[in-house]
C-alpha cells in the first residue's frame, strides 16, 4: 500500500511539471557594459551573431515552398496569440513571419508584443489552408467580419522555433 501511495505521489509531482522552459540569462550590450536580462523559452542556444531583420528577409526571398533553412535571427515581436502564447509574428525584411514553437513544447507570455526577440529554428514558406487562417485570426483577436473575409489559402513566411530569447 505504501508503494502505491509513493508511486502516485511521484506521478503527481512529475505530472505537475510543464514543458515550458524559462531561464534568465545575462547579455552584455556591445555599446556599453550594462547588462540586460532575457527570458529563455524552449531549448537553450548561443545567440552569437544573429541575422538582423533585413538579412533574414533576404533569406526568405531565396526560399521556395520546398526549402527549409536553420537560422538564428533577431527581430521584434509585433503580435502574440492571445489565447495561450502559442504563436507570434515578427517582421522579417519588408514582410512578417509567423513563428510557432517546435512540437508546442513551450509558449511565450501573452504580453510579449513590442519586445526584442532572438529566435533559433527553421525558416520556411508554408501554404496555410483557409480553416487554419481563420483559427489564427480568431486567436489574434480579429473581428468576425475580417475572419469571414478569409476565403483562400495563403503562402506565408513561417518559422518553427526551437529556442526563443525575449529581452526584458
Amino acid at each position: 500500500m505504501k508503494n502505491r501511495i509513493a508511486i502516485l505521489l511521484m506521478a503527481a509531482v512529475l505530472g505537475s511539471c510543464n514543458n515550458q522552459k524559462k531561464t534568465e540569462t545575462e547579455q552584455a550590450t556591445p555599446a556599453d557594459a550594462s547588462k540586460q536580462t532575457a527570458a529563455l523559452y524552449g531549448a537553450s542556444f548561443e545567440p552569437a551573431q544573429p541575422l538582423d531583420k533585413k538579412e533574414i528577409g533576404e533569406v526568405y526571398q531565396q526560399l521556395t515552398t520546398q526549402d527549409t533553412v536553420e537560422v538564428i535571427f533577431k527581430s521584434a515581436i509585433t503580435d502574440v496569440c492571445q489565447a495561450k502564447g502559442c504563436w507570434m509574428k515578427v517582421p522579417v525584411g519588408q514582410d512578417t513571419a509567423m513563428v510557432r514553437f517546435k512540437d508546442y513544447g513551450f509558449f511565450v507570455p501573452l504580453n510579449s508584443s513590442g519586445k526584442e526577440v532572438t529566435l533559433k529554428g527553421k525558416a520556411f514558406i508554408a501554404e496555410v489552408p483557409v480553416d487554419e487562417l481563420k483559427h489564427l485570426a480568431e486567436d489574434g483577436g480579429k473581428s468576425a467580419a475580417y475572419i469571414a473575409s478569409i476565403i483562400q489559402p495563403r503562402k506565408i513566411l513561417s518559422f518553427e522555433a526551437t529556442g526563443v530569447l525575449i529581452e526584458d
